[in-house]
């Protein structure tokens, strides 16, 4: 098993044996450009995003695709509702800016507000983001929270 498919998977034996396998793939973008912190985050796998940070994960790294995001983009956008908030929150924790902007002009509270994930809307409002940043094309996470 790959590092990224480890991290998709949740599968933290496996993403620590292909750390140690090959460190070097830490930060290196996987399938569709996504670093494995990415991968972790947007598959809900909060051990594994906790595993990656511990090994030096580089937070501010954007995704190597046309999204250009960080992992709180992914996160936010990501396909687990129940563990978004706490890998925002550890994330968060590990440095990111709340309102970093990926591609467009997004922050990760545009993609919680149109996920309706209420849980990292308080969370993200509460580390101090921005209700009414407007993307490139003007919609704001108000916008996107009554739509």
């Amino acid at each position: 098993m790959t590092l990224w498919d480890a991290a998709m998977a949740g599968d933290v034996a496996e993403l620590s044996a292909a750390l140690e396998a090959d460190p070097t793939t830490l930060n290196a973008p996987g399938p569709g450009g996504w670093p494995a912190l990415h991968l972790a985050g947007h598959f809900g796998h909060l051990e594994c995003v906790e595993l990656l940070l511990a090994r030096g994960a580089d937070i501010q790294l954007r995704s190597a695709n046309e999204m250009q995001n960080l992992a709180t983009h992914a996160a936010a956008a990501g396909r687990v509702p129940a563990t978004r908030a706490a890998i925002l929150e550890r994330l968060l924790d590990a440095g990111i800016a709340v309102d970093a902007t990926q591609h467009g002009g997004f922050t990760a509270l545009h993609a919680a507000c149109q996920n309706a994930d209420q849980a990292s809307v308080e969370l993200l409002l509460a580390r101090g983001a921005d209700m009414d940043k407007a993307a490139e094309d003007g919609r704001t996470p108000a916008s996107l929270r009554s739509a």
